[in-house]
Order: structure tokens, then sequence, then C-alpha cells
């Protein structure tokens, strides 16, 4: 899991073609053409200006209406076991940690005996994230809702939850 960047070339993306091949290479591979009609005159500055507004969208209006799953290409909820095999662009909805007995104690998050459980969401699919390794830099106040983040190959699925390490 790493927090998701607005530069092309730093999300590995090509910067010919399609907005959808763009979007795509940057984990969201499911575009909504209505979305893209919404903002074609930024969309014509670039795959820069396209991944900054994908950025400060809610990935639900990006993500197509006609597709079952969001950026991930599986029904979470029905994977006993998984691995994601590219990567996914996902959007923080929640933080909570379950290892205090006040869970949005900020200063319990940045402890390194915590657990924290990030809801997510892919567009379509709201699953739970359960941090298994620490991860010092997320914290309350690193993911407010609306963040993304990309879940990078390999990412572990196991009953319906994300497994981050």
């Amino acid at each position: 899991v790493v927090p998701w960047t607005t530069r092309a070339e730093d999300s590995g993306l090509r910067t010919q073609g399609s907005m959808s091949t763009t979007l795509a290479g940057a984990g969201i591979p499911v575009l909504d053409e209505g979305w893209v009609d919404r903002h074609q005159e930024r969309l014509a500055l670039g795959p820069d200006s396209l991944l900054e507004v994908a950025l400060v969208s809610d990935l639900s209006s990006v993500i197509t209406t006609t597709s079952s799953t969001g950026t991930i290409p599986f029904v979470i909820e029905e994977a006993r076991r998984a691995v994601l095999e590219q990567k996914a662009i996902v959007q923080v909805e929640d933080v909570v940690n379950v290892c205090c007995s006040d869970p949005r104690d900020e200063k319990a998050s940045r402890s390194p005996a915590r657990m924290l459980k990030i809801i997510l969401c892919d567009g379509r699919q709201t699953f739970a994230a359960l941090e298994i390794e620490h991860f010092p830099e997320f914290n309350f106040e690193s993911l407010p809702p609306g963040t993304k983040l990309a879940l990078l190959p390999g990412a572990e699925f196991r009953r319906g939850q994300c497994l981050l390490r």
C-alpha cells in the first residue's frame, strides 16, 4: 500500500493513448465515460491533469456504473482467499484503531502497538483493510476520508478483508 501519486511518470504511466488507458495504468481500469465528458477541459491538459482530477474525485463517480466491481477486479466479499494481480486505487472512507478502547484516539493511532482498520472503497465495493504490519506513516491525520491509496500487486484478501503488509 502506497499513497497514490498524481504525477504520470511516478505512476509508471504511458503518456499517450486514451484517457481510459491512462487511468487503467494508474490503477483505475473501468472509467465512466460520462466522467470524462464532465472533465473534458481539464483532461485535455494531459495525463498529469487527469490524475489530479481523479485524485480529488470520489471514486464512485469515476468508475463506470455498468461495472459490478470497481478498481479491484473480483467481488471481495466472495473471495475466501485472493491476491491482487495489478495495482488498484482505493479511497479511504474511515480509520479506527481496533487495539484501543477509544478507537478514535489520535495519540494511540501513532503508537506502534496498534492495529488500524481502514475502511476502503474501490468505487463500487466497500471493504475493511487490516494493518497486519505497522505502517508508521499511517495515522488518523494522514488518512482522512477521500485519501487515495494504491494497493500494489500481491495485496492479499482473506474472507472479504484486505491484509496490509
